[in-house]
């Protein structure tokens, strides 16, 4: 007899295998339900939809009892948010998820929390932030002896100080990391090693990075990829000890293992191809092959340092010299940031150093009151001694004096004494305790004073600095004012006037307009960049037109063109093309870049052109022109605040710095792109299709 063919049986034998499939990936070991529910909302996390997918995974894992998988459904809406940009969302979500980690003991989320709040304060530049949370983390840390969060918070300060260029703190920090990896947990690190191995290199200590290269080689389960890329480490530290013939043996096992492997690391290839060379004593090659990188791709401080190594080698001193120059600019550089972000914290500090002086005065106040109190109270306990003694005296003459009558009357005078003593050890003991209040508050009211006189100090500092930065922004202000009062003068005085003809009475006047908008363009970029470093600055996300925007900018730039110059917009994208994001803040830079070109650009064609294909999963605005161009050197000083590399242009100096701002908000990127050679300059626009943080 022939069965019949039952469809369920497929469907169940492929339901039996996506089940195995699925606990054999079940990376975190919880339920292997709450496993897929997880992997789901990780495919929809640029969407809201995986909000609600780790709200039902909250709730379902909180019914069957996995607190573990409860943890992990609190990261989804944690990085959702992230990537968003929303902070005030995010932060909430780092703080429950750290409250239920430690409700659950799975502390190894609730160090997490702290770990990518960090990673975000980073990415922002906001350095001093980032180094208190690192300060909360690494106290409770220490305070709950949990050693894997202490090494994660090590590892996260030599991360925040290798950005700051301070190498031999971050290398501390690094090895605090190292050793509570080694000595405490199971946990790899071949990435602390890594991140030490580089900080070494850029500190010029070769010999101590080769220490962390063989270390984290020797670890077990090392992935392809670290692999490569400690390999990548030990050449460059080979390299610049001149120990060539170790440094080509690296380079061949790098190169096989890359080959086996299939590895796509064109950056490690390309750094390769520049060392190779100078070894083999092929230097104009290597000289040729690192300038066509430029400094951006191989890392400012390796760049010059690699062409010193080369002119070391081919005894040009003078052009070693300047590279080291160029170094210690580098350096100088970076310290003027990381002053500013001092800055931009004490004076955060400012208002909360007044609330603690005022919070200081009552609290001396409150003390004062309090010791007040306690003398009234003590001569208060002083007259009920008094009184009860009395009692006792009278309580005792009637004692003797009715002893004779009966036993009665004798007994309920003895226990009318005895009550008395008892008020009167009560009384005394009160007394004590009114003495000690005294001396505590005394002592509260001391503390008190001395911290209200250590915040008058910081509030007095953070003025002071307050003051420097307002002396430094009169200046700004004045050129134009100055100009504005000055025409105005002239052309108000009837007799001045007349000795001017129509056509110098118009330039007067156009000099005037001029000058009040480069005075209100200085007045909002001061704004601008207020809101931006304060966090008020809000960003209006929504879908636009990318051809839409540059057709804008264009109509808007069109009167500043100069005669002789041909302005043209190319696009490599649909006029449907849609993007997500701030349509303003993307009109802003483009046209704050379309501005300095018609500026400095006296003959030729300015470009305006949207790209796909010139970095891949992003939309790339570039501007382009045949005017003056900026020296490769000032490549990122043109984006600091009032730098001009022409003072007799019009402008306030502010304008890319704030372009930079806002693509930093965007996720963006923002920069002069210096293999750009035809003459002119280009400036570019770099802006993810998704808002995903870096």
């Amino acid at each position: 007899m022939k069965h019949a063919f039952s469809p369920t049986l497929p469907l169940l034998l492929l339901a039996l295998v996506w089940s195995a499939a699925l606990r054999a990936d079940n990376q975190f070991e919880i339920d292997d339900s709450l496993y897929a529910m997880y992997e789901r909302a990780h495919r929809l996390r640029a969407s809201e939809q995986c909000l609600a997918i780790a709200d039902s995974m909250l709730a379902e894992a909180k019914r069957i009892g996995d607190e573990k998988a409860e943890c992990i459904a609190l990261t989804i809406p944690m990085r959702f948010y992230r990537n968003r940009g929303t902070l005030e969302n995010f932060n909430a979500c780092c703080d429950r998820l750290r409250e239920r980690a430690r409700e659950t003991g799975y502390m190894q989320y609730y160090y997490y929390a702290y770990q990518t709040q960090n990673s975000v304060l980073i990415n922002k530049d906001k350095m001093y932030e980032a180094e208190q949370l690192l300060g909360k983390m690494e106290a409770e840390a220490i305070a709950d002896q949990d050693f894997f969060g202490l090494a994660i918070c090590y590892n996260a300060m030599g991360n925040l100080y290798y950005y700051r260029r301070a190498f031999l703190i971050a290398l501390n920090r690094y090895d605090e990391s190292i050793r509570l990896y080694k000595e405490k947990t199971t946990q790899p690190y071949a990435g602390v090693c890594s991140m030490a191995s580089i900080a070494s290199i850029k500190a010029r200590d070769y010999e101590r990075a080769l220490r962390y290269i063989e270390e984290g080689l020797s670890l077990k389960s090392l992935e392809p990829a670290a692999k490569l890329t400690l390999l990548e480490r030990k050449g460059q530290a080979l390299f610049f000890l001149g120990r060539d013939k170790e440094y080509k043996q690296v380079s061949r096992e790098y190169m096989e293992l890359r080959e086996k492997e299939g590895a796509n690391n064109s950056f490690n290839v390309e750094f390769f191809s520049i060392l190779d060379p100078i070894v083999d004593g092929q230097y104009a090659e290597a000289v040729k092959n690192i300038k066509r990188l430029g400094p951006e791709r191989v890392n400012p401080l390796l760049y010059h340092l690699t062409l010193k190594e080369i002119y070391e080698r081919t005894d040009d001193y003078r052009s070693a010299l300047a590279e080291m120059d160029s170094m210690y600019e580098l350096r100088v550089r970076h310290f003027n940031m990381i002053l500013d972000d001092r800055y931009s914290g004490m004076s955060a500090e400012l208002d909360n150093g007044r609330l603690e002086v005022e919070k200081a005065r009552a609290e001396t106040e409150n003390a004062r009151m309090e010791v007040d109190r306690v003398r009234r109270n003590r001569l208060y306990t002083t007259v009920i001694i008094s009184i009860t003694a009395l009692f006792t005296i009278v309580a005792l003459a009637i004692f003797l004096a009715q002893r004779i009558r009966s036993t009665r009357k004798l007994l309920a005078q003895n226990r009318l004494l005895e009550e008395a003593k008892t008020h009167a050890e009560e009384a005394r003991s009160h007394a004590e305790e009114a003495r000690s209040h005294a001396e505590q508050a005394q002592q509260r009211a001391e503390q008190a004073q001395q911290r209200a006189e250590e915040a008058q100090l910081r509030a007095e500092h953070s003025e002071q600095m307050k003051t420097i930065f307002v002396q430094n922004m009169s200046h700004e202000i004045r050129t134009p004012l100055n100009a504005i009062v000055g025409f105005a003068q002239l052309l108000a005085e009837p007799d001045i006037a007349a000795t001017f003809s129509d056509k110098e009475k118009h330039e007067y006047s156009r000099l005037i307009g001029g000058n009040a908008d480069m005075l209100m363009t200085l007045v909002n970029d001061i704004l601008n960049i207020s809101d931006l470093e304060s966090g008020k600055y809000k960003m209006n996300y929504a879908d636009c037109s990318c051809n839409e925007i540059c057709h804008f900018c264009l109509k808007n730039i069109e009167l500043r063109v100069p005669a002789g110059v041909n302005m043209r917009f190319t696009t490599e994208v649909s006029d449907d093309f849609s993007l997500h994001t701030d349509p303003q803040r993307v009109q802003q830079v483009i046209t704050n870049f379309l501005t300095n070109a018609c500026k400095h650009t006296s003959q030729g064609e300015i470009l305006l052109h949207v790209s796909l294909s010139e970095n891949p999963g992003n939309v790339t605005f570039s501007v382009t022109d045949t005017g003056t161009g900026v020296p490769a050197d000032q490549a990122e000083a043109i984006f600091e605040r009032f730098t001009k590399l022409d003072s007799f242009k019009q402008g306030t100096g502010l304008g890319l710095a704030i372009c930079r701002m806002i693509a930093d908000i965007l996720h963006g990127d923002v920069h002069l792109d210096t293999t750009y050679t035809a003459g002119g300059a280009r400036f570019v626009f770099v802006h993810p299709l998704t808002q995903e943080l870096a």
